[in-house]
């Protein structure tokens, strides 16, 4: 009888995600687990009249921003912004954001981080002093940088250890 219950309970475990377990023991110590709302942000755009001073992400992938047909500039994205092209470092574009975010109720920005060198870590200092405690969370993209920096792996650990210690 325990060897059956033992094999429903591991065919059970293999379904249930990590959350839902998470959840799940919650529940029995009597804690109300709370649900986040969190979308990704992408802080590597560029204007020519914004901080970066030239275009960013905008232009990847032989995009030109500056054809404009039909009211819109050619850019590197599936949807284009409503407000139009932005710098992601503009102050006024990162206010305007997070106001955005709080009223469509999400919690927090899930923000995509190139490294220390990248445009996207003045981005992330910026927010950090304009948005609310704990709002940001940093989602280190590995696809470039890693083989970019296959022979300098101590590079690698000490931002590491930089993000742990100051964000």
């Amino acid at each position: 009888m325990l060897a059956e219950h033992v094999s429903l309970l591991n065919k059970t475990i293999k379904h249930i995600s990590l959350l839902n377990l998470y959840k799940l023991a919650g529940l029995l110590i009597g804690v109300k687990m709370e649900k986040k709302v969190l979308t990704f942000y992408y802080a590597w755009y560029g204007t020519p009249w914004g901080p970066a001073g030239k275009w960013l992400g905008w232009n990847a992938v032989g995009y030109n921003p500056d054809i404009v047909v039909g009211g819109r500039r050619q850019i590197a994205t599936a949807e284009y912004p409503l407000d139009g092209v932005y710098d992601s470092c503009d102050e006024y574009t990162l206010r305007r954001h997070l106001r955005q975010a709080e009223f469509a109720g999400i919690d927090g920005f899930i923000l995509s981080w190139w490294g220390f060198e990248h445009y996207s870590h003045k981005v992330l200092e910026k927010l950090l002093n304009l948005a609310p405690k704990d709002f940001i969370t940093i989602y280190y993209e590995t696809a470039m940088t890693l083989k970019l920096r296959d022979e300098k792996e101590r590079l690698l650990l000490r931002e590491f250890i930089v993000i742990l210690k100051d964000f």
